[in-house]
């Protein structure tokens, strides 16, 4: 059905607030429910279940992807989204952007 979308619960995680704050108000823009927290440990305290999860991997001194994976196991979030804003230099070249533009993602769901 053209223009009709499921509505998400999504939890973003992400501790640069305004990546934060973009990509809450665009989720939320596209008709999702959205958590938004700048932690592993208020994510953790989040409740409920979630669709998906967006999970910045280098959540300053806790690893994302270790909080994404909690979570994923005791099946708080059904999918989830890594992302970051950090490049290694020797990264920015081979792709052909600056390390400014440039944004990695990877995308996972629980099995079972």
């Amino acid at each position: 059905m053209e223009g009709s979308r499921q509505q998400l619960r999504i939890l973003v995680v992400e501790d640069e607030k305004t990546v934060l704050l973009m990509i809450g108000r665009d989720l939320c823009g596209r008709g999702h429910v959205v958590t938004a927290v700048a932690t592993g440990d208020s994510a953790r305290a989040t409740g409920g279940t979630f669709d998906v999860g967006v999970f910045d991997i280098h959540l300053g001194d806790e690893s994302g992807v270790d909080v994404a994976a909690g979570l994923l196991a005791s099946k708080r979030v059904a999918a989830l989204v890594t992302v970051s804003t950090r490049v290694k230099a020797r990264l920015a070249p081979t792709s052909g952007l600056s390390s400014s533009a440039w944004m990695g993602t990877t995308a996972m769901s629980r099995r079972g």
